[in-house]
């Protein structure tokens, strides 16, 4: 059951909602809060980021289980465990990033969850180099209302790169 309305203004304010949550999301990770961004999130989520092939148009261009992420809440919190050892020194000094969050589509309601698009660009910094590596991609969500406000439920996210032009990912998107 649709929980909107066909009312421009009930679209407004889901968009504004989720919006406002992506904003938030990625100042907390922007800020290298990687603890409280664990509260962003619920404790079924599945957060995966398949890797891309180049494919013919009208074929599939997702590996078939091929990822350079496919993680769930519990591994999620390991990694972001971990970034508090001296055993993740791949992120120590951790990575500068700074996210760019736009072209967002949100979708009706649904049961309390709703469907969300976004581009993402995502700037890497490492060191006091003066390199940088960008990232870009559409992000697939599912925010669900609970008594928190909004989490995320689902994220796929799909760059737009099929070779990574960086050695690994430790960031997170």
């Amino acid at each position: 059951m649709m929980e909107n309305s066909d009312s421009p203004d009930q679209d407004m304010i889901a968009w504004f909602a989720c919006y406002r949550f992506l904003a938030r999301e990625a100042e907390c990770l922007d800020e290298n809060r990687v603890t409280d961004w664990l509260d962003f999130l619920t404790p079924d989520i599945r957060y995966e980021m398949p890797i891309l092939l180049t494919r013919l148009r009208g074929e599939d261009p997702v590996a078939e289980n091929g990822w350079h992420m496919k993680e769930t809440y519990e591994s999620l919190q390991a990694r972001v465990a971990r970034l508090g050892t001296d055993s993740a020194w791949g992120e120590d000094p951790p990575t500068r990033t700074r996210r760019v969050i736009g072209n967002v589509r949100a979708g009706l309601w649904n049961n309390g969850e709703i469907e969300v698009k976004s581009n993402l660009l995502l700037y890497l910094g490492r060191g006091d180099s003066a390199d940088y590596t960008v990232l870009a991609g559409e992000r697939q969500d599912v925010l669900r209302k609970g008594e928190q406000g909004l989490r995320l439920a689902r994220r796929l996210v799909m760059l737009s790169h099929t070779t990574l032009p960086t050695q690994s990912i430790g960031v997170f998107l």
